[in-house]
């Protein structure tokens, strides 16, 4: 379409106005609901009910069917129904001419009969559907027109439309639809139904709206519709509505002007052609029916389209849109846009156009539209023909002229359809619209279609005209809407065959030609909307042109992949040449895809979609490989620089891990060296050296080449000549290596000024003078023996030859790490005055550090160690990274290594180091990950003492080349003997203090015992002795006991430490004693076991315990002190004390005392009572009165303070002490006597009278 196709507003002041409308729209379809042979479903998108039968309405108040006006519809899926039905009527009254509609003021004849229309869908009535007509015509017969339109969402299924009609008023007998009337073609009745519409928005009011106010357009209430389109899109724009005025009776009928238009206002534009009009020429309470369609072209984005109407004249009356009319079934006011697949075409032309002869049909202005089809189509005609016979002399109601009649109809291939009939007769209404509609189905070819009209003879007819001249031209103007049903197509994809395409070469541009949509229908392919994707494997592709192409994906350049929407035509000129650009160093079989979807069909599966393939070859070219470098490098003179960013690459790598390539990296004046950390790392890489070549894959040469470590040479600088980082590779793979690929990094060394440097030798000596030999046990003249030794490696001692001195090891005047020499104490002392000391290094000038010379003097068994340590530092400009030990802990350990060290200080990264214990040899040390310890902590394993024996040495930290820590000592130890362990067994439960015997232990803050496994502290009481705690056992069986000074090292001997059960004590007789002690308890229990270490605790009070079985043992109960205790809880232990039983049983404290008996004496044959009384009397088994060593048979406790005692019998007369004893072990001490005596006997009474 061009750039704008919408109509502006027409010039009101135009002398005149006909417009003449004829709207081509195709809606894709198809016209039955067959499937079709590619095994869609097509359905029918258009339905029509256009009978030639007469029937008429006279019941009064009930709603009846029209007949034969009737719709079954089946649908394949859920769509939005457009249902619209146009039907000429006439109402027939009684045969008064005098009595007409229009004189009646008081409205008591037809003024108050109506005809109204409705449509039923599945049994439910639309209010939106609804119509109504009333006569008013002053002649018997009166023709009204009923139309309808609405929207209704129909879900899947079929479904049943009725057109429904209802008279009411009682003047009027029957309204009546007469096909046959006149020449047949005056009166048609048609009811149709459309879906699947490209656009349908729409609103249906049941508000009602008035006006009363002249001369001003106004909104009509909740009748505008805002929409947005995403395209240039043809519409068409309809309104339909019923309107009526006000009654009123005024004094000059022929003086009042009062008329009502209406238009639509879209985008702010008000447009004549979409107006309709009506007027009122006398006080009846008329109806009209305002309506218009019209197609406007309208570009993408959002619109809104409003319905106003206006007043036009000088009486005040008040017109209404009243839905609510009557019973709500009557006056509808609906406002639709719609568009169809196809663009509509339009022809609209301004012109004016009058009938006045009778009898013969006329083209409307001479309109004929000619259309073709390319298959059998149904097609929907529809039109709208405003009339007026305004202006004409005799149109009054005194003359009873009898004006004519007009009529319409569609002629379609020079062939009348009396269906698509409609007329309107001449009444007191000055303005009225003829309509109606057709549905055809038509063959392929080529068609016409005109709308005709003719006025039904009359002798006294006057002449028609079309609307002109009135309402500024928004009255309207002719339409005639033809909507084609066309199949729907299936679009599908033609490509060149593959065999007819030439391969393509890796990185090298084609172009692919032959491509094109077919199978869609000629009349369509300009309009035809289509979906397109293009897909690559291996490149990308770009289109010929994008013109007039819309895309979702892509641009149409050098896309991978791009979806892209347009007409057929302009989708086939796209695709007729496409260009194809494999991906860089990409190769193999190519396929292009190419999909076309079908955007315009209709129906009720998915849309139509075909796919074909592209497919070549694009053969591979052996690429050089690539390789990646930075910019310069700087560095200064007798620096170090890392070189990162050079890597290589190859496009032709089919497995990176098994590729082959060679890499040389070399310079001019200095030194590289490759990734150190890399998991490709060999000495050869990491090894600094002027040029480096290595062959591995192409993962392992990137992961030595991402760190490239460059020294240039010593006090080398770019002002003496250039130097560049070449890095060169080639490609080993095949069969024939590949050319060399390298590149250069230009290195920039730049210069510093040196300072002058005192030149220290790498060979340094040291005199150590004034040492000498003193022992004040031996004379000078006793012999004994010198060993020195040092400690570094690098270093070596010498000592001069002396009269008398033999040397056993080295020679005299020799450098050598040890020398012995063997002689008198003067003359090995004057030996040693000539000691030197040398340091040689042969991997740097300097040598930095301590050292230490370790002195052994022996003079025949007694033995003498002493160190000589000293650090030789040459204080440089230029010096290493500093090395301090601070710490070494343990400090001490065995003698035959596997000590773990841990070193505390300032320790250098990024080279190895190593521990030295003395003389003896290097141990490497591990810093510690800890990022809290970095550079800080760092351990090693202690060297066995082969060299150094037992005793201290100096340790050091050291890098093994050039410098050594200063010293701190660590102590190698000798084995300790343990002779026992006292006690020698303890319980399960742990906690026995157990002592060590041995001899020389030696103190220490780490000293430990170790149980087995387990290690627990030790407490070191005197060179013989150790005390440690026993660890708790998982059961008792014997474990032995170690020593470790460090808690590392095992020490010692074992011995053995039986573990036993923890003892538990289940009862205990008796319960009760003195506080004074000295009562046998037998303790009865578990886990008892014989030794010196048994006891019995007595709540603290230890005693020891008579073993008589592993679960009894006898104990004498202690004096207990505290005076405040009654009772002690008794337990035993198997160690002397240190762990008690996990149970324990309470002996409760008594001091029983007698204070008197009552009577003191009895007879020897006992069986008498004796009172006791006293204090802490107690009521237990073994509560007893004892007379003398005789217990009383009978004992009854009254009171902690009184007993009954039953007197034992004897053998003699005598005293005895009566004590009391509450446990039967021993009895109280307060010497109250019982005296036993003879027994009385009478012998003989005198006098006996």
């Amino acid at each position: 379409p061009p750039p704008q196709t919408m109509l502006p507003p027409l010039n009101p002041t135009h002398p005149l106005l006909l417009t003449i409308t004829i709207l081509l729209a195709l809606t894709m379809g198809r016209t039955n609901g067959n499937v079709d042979g590619g095994g869609r479903h097509n359905q029918k998108l258009i339905w029509s009910t256009q009978p030639l039968s007469q029937c008429s309405i006279k019941s009064i108040g009930v709603w009846e069917n029209v007949p034969d006006t009737n719709l079954t519809i089946t649908i394949g899926n859920e769509v939005p129904m457009l249902i619209s039905y146009d039907m000429s009527v006439r109402s027939f009254k009684p045969e008064s001419s005098t009595n007409d509609f229009i004189l009646d003021e008081d409205m008591s004849l037809g003024q108050k009969d109506f005809l109204q229309a409705r449509v039923l869908v599945d049994g439910i009535p639309f209010r939106q559907s609804s119509s109504y007509a009333q006569p008013s015509s002053g002649l018997e017969a009166a023709t009204r027109s009923l139309r309808g339109t609405f929207v209704v969402q129909l879900g899947a299924g079929p479904h049943e439309v009725t057109l429904q009609w209802k008279k009411r008023g009682t003047f009027v007998s029957s309204w009546n639809s007469i096909p046959s009337i006149h020449d047949g073609f005056s009166s048609g009745r048609v009811l149709t139904a459309t879906a699947h519409h490209r656009y349908l928005w729409h609103t249906e009011v049941t508000t009602d709206d008035t006006i009363s106010t002249n001369g001003t357009w106004t909104d009509m209430k909740d009748s505008s519709i805002t929409f947005t389109l995403t395209e240039p899109a043809t519409l068409r724009f309809l309104y339909s509505m019923s309107v009526k005025p006000d009654y009123v009776n005024p004094k000059d009928e022929f003086g009042m002007q009062d008329d009502l238009s209406a238009r639509l206002v879209i985008d702010g534009y008000g447009y004549r052609e979409t107006g309709s009009f009506t007027t009122i020429t006398s006080h009846s309470f008329a109806t009209a029916q305002l309506g218009r369609d019209v197609v406007l072209d309208l570009q993408a984005g959002e619109h809104t389209v409003k319905l106003q109407w206006r007043k036009w004249g000088n009486y005040e009356r008040v017109w209404r849109s009243a839905p609510s009319f009557l019973d709500g079934y009557a006056s509808s006011r609906i406002l639709a846009v719609h568009g169809e697949r196809k663009s509509i075409s339009a022809v609209q032309s301004l012109s004016f156009a009058t009938i006045s002869d009778n009898g013969y049909w006329h083209t409307v202005s001479d309109k004929i539209l000619s259309f073709t089809l390319y298959e059998s189509t149904t097609v929907l005609f529809s039109y709208g023909l405003p009339v007026t016979q305004m202006g004409n002399p005799t149109l009054d109601d005194w003359t009873y002229e009898r004006w004519a009649e007009i009529g319409a109809r569609l002629v379609v291939d020079s062939i009348p359809y009396v269906h698509s009939a409609g007329s309107v007769d001449g009444s007191s209404q000055s303005y009225d619209e003829v309509r109606g509609s057709l549905v055809l189905t038509l063959p392929p070819g080529s068609h016409t279609v005109a709308l005709q009209w003719r006025v039904f003879k009359d002798d006294d007819a006057v002449s028609w005209t079309s609307l002109n001249r009135v309402t500024l031209g928004y009255q309207g103007g002719e339409e005639l809407l033809m909507l084609v049903n066309h199949q729907s197509n299936e679009p599908t994809l033609v490509v060149p065959e593959s065999r007819k395409l030439n391969s393509t070469l890796e990185d090298t541009t084609s172009v692919i030609s032959g491509a094109f949509i077919s199978n869609i229908d000629p009349s369509l392919s300009s309009e035809y909307s289509v979906g397109v994707t293009v897909s690559s494997t291996l490149g990308v592709v770009s289109l010929k042109t994008k013109r007039r192409l819309t895309f979702s994906v892509g641009d149409g350049e050098e896309d991978e992949v791009a979806y892209f929407s347009g007409t057929v035509d302009d989708v086939n000129e796209a695709i007729s040449s496409l260009t194809y650009r494999p991906l860089l160093n990409v190769y193999g079989t190519e396929t292009i895809t190419l999909t076309v979807t079908d955007l315009m069909y209709l129906g009720t599966d998915e849309a139509f979609s075909h796919s074909q393939d592209i497919t070549f070859e694009v053969e591979a070219v052996n690429d050089l490989p690539t390789i990646m470098a930075p910019a310069v490098q700087s560095v200064l003179e007798d620096g170090t620089a890392i070189i990162r960013g050079v890597s290589v690459y190859d496009a032709d790598v089919i497995s990176a891990s098994t590729s082959k390539y060679e890499v040389t990296v070399s310079v001019s004046n200095g030194l590289v060296s490759l990734y150190a950390s890399s998991s490709e790392a060999t000495t050869a890489t990491t090894t600094p050296a002027a040029s480096i070549t290595h062959t591995a894959s192409i993962n392992s040469i990137n992961s030595l080449l991402q760190h490239i470590t460059y020294t240039p040479n010593k006090d080398y600088n770019s002002l003496q000549s250039s130097e560049n980082l070449v890095v060169q590779v080639r490609d080993l793979s095949s069969d024939v290596s590949s050319e060399y690929v390298s590149v250069s990094v230009p290195i920039s060394v730049q210069a510093e000024n040196d300072a002058p440097l005192f030149v220290v030798p790498h060979q340094q000596q040291i005199t150590l003078s004034g040492f000498s030999l003193s022992d004040v046990d031996t004379s000078n003249s006793s012999s004994v023996t010198a060993t020195l030794s040092v400690d570094n490696e690098m270093a070596s001692l010498l000592v001069g030859a002396s009269a008398g001195v033999t040397f056993t090891r080295g020679s005299a005047g020799t450098y050598s790490r040890s020398v012995q020499l063997q002689g008198s104490l003067s003359d090995v002392s004057v030996a040693l005055s000539t000691l030197k000391y040398m340091r040689n290094s042969t991997t740097k000038e300097v040598i930095d550090g301590g050292d230490s010379i370790t002195v052994h003097v022996d003079d025949s068994g007694t033995a003498s160690k002493t160190i000589l340590d000293f650090s030789l530092t040459n204080y440089l400009t230029e010096t290493g990274e500093r090395i301090e030990l601070t710490d070494v802990s343990p400090n001490h350990g065995s003698s035959l290594g596997g000590t773990t060290v841990t070193a505390t200080g300032i320790f250098p990264s990024g080279q190895s180091l190593f521990c030295q214990f003395g003389a003896n040899a290097l141990v490497p040390a591990t810093l510690s990950t800890d990022p809290s310890d970095a550079n800080s902590v760092l351990t090693c394993v202690t060297p066995a003492s082969s060299n150094t024996g037992e005793g201290f040495v100096m340790t050091r930290i050291t890098n093994g080349k050039d410098f050594w820590s200063n010293p701190l000592q660590y102590f190698f130890e000798g084995a300790l003997t343990i002779a026992s362990v006292v006690p020698p067994q303890g319980p399960t439960s742990g906690g026995t203090l157990v002592t060590l015997l041995g001899s020389d232990f030696d103190p220490s803050a780490n000293l430990k015992c170790l149980f087995g496994a387990n290690s627990v502290p030790a407490v070191w009481l005197n060179e013989s002795a150790v005390e440690c705690s026993s660890p708790v056992a998982a059961s008792a069986s014997p474990a032995q006991i170690f020593l470790s000074s460090n808690g590392q090292d095992v020490k010692s001997n074992g011995v053995i430490f039986q573990y036993v059960q923890q003892p538990e004590v289940l009862s205990i007789e008796p319960i009760v004693g003195k506080r004074a002690g000295g009562t046998p308890v037998t303790v009865t229990g578990s886990g008892f076991v014989s030794g010196e270490q048994i006891s019995c605790d007595f709540s603290g009070n230890f005693v020891p315990a008579s073993f008589v079985s592993s679960g009894e043992v006898i104990c004498f109960v202690p004096q207990i002190g505290d005076e405040s205790l009654t009772q002690v809880d008794v337990r035993v232990s198997i160690d002397g004390g240190r762990v008690l039983s996990g149970t324990s049983e309470v002996f409760r404290l008594s001091e029983p005392r007698v204070s008197g008996i009552s009577p003191a004496f009895g007879s020897i044959k006992g069986g008498g009572v004796v009172t006791v009384t006293g204090s802490d009397f107690e009521d237990s088994v073994y509560l007893k009165c004892m007379f003398g060593s005789m217990p009383s048979p009978a004992v009854t406790m009254v009171s902690s303070t009184e007993l009954l005692c039953t007197v034992p019998e004897v053998t003699e007369e005598g005293e005895v002490a009566l004590e009391v004893t509450v446990n039967g072990a021993e009895t109280t001490t307060d010497r109250f006597t019982y005296t036993f005596i003879e027994e009385a006997g009478l012998v003989s009474v005198e006098p006996a009278w």
